[in-house]
C-alpha cells in the first residue's frame, strides 16, 4: 500500500515538473542573422583568412542506408 502511494506520487510530482518545465519560454537571442554570420566568420580566423583559402577537403564515411538484412535464401 504504501509503495503503490509512493510511486503515484512520484509520478505525479514528475509530471508537474514536465508541465511547469514546458510552459517557460526558451531564452531568446538578441543576435540578427548578420550578427551570427559576423561572429562564425571571425571564429573561424576572419574573412581575409577564408579568402585565402585555395582548396577544401573533406575525409569521412557515409551509410547509404537500405537494407541491411541478410539476403534470404532462395
Amino acid at each position: 500500500m504504501v509503495h503503490k502511494t509512493l510511486v503515484t506520487g512520484l509520478i505525479f510530482a514528475s509530471c508537474v515538473m514536465v508541465a511547469s518545465a514546458m510552459d517557460t519560454p526558451a531564452a531568446s537571442s538578441k543576435l540578427t542573422a548578420a550578427e551570427v554570420v559576423e561572429r562564425n566568420v571571425a571564429a573561424r580566423g576572419g574573412l581575409q583568412a577564408w579568402r585565402g583559402v585555395q582548396a577544401l577537403q573533406e575525409t569521412g564515411t557515409m551509410a547509404a542506408g537500405g537494407n541491411e538484412r541478410a539476403t534470404a535464401p532462395v
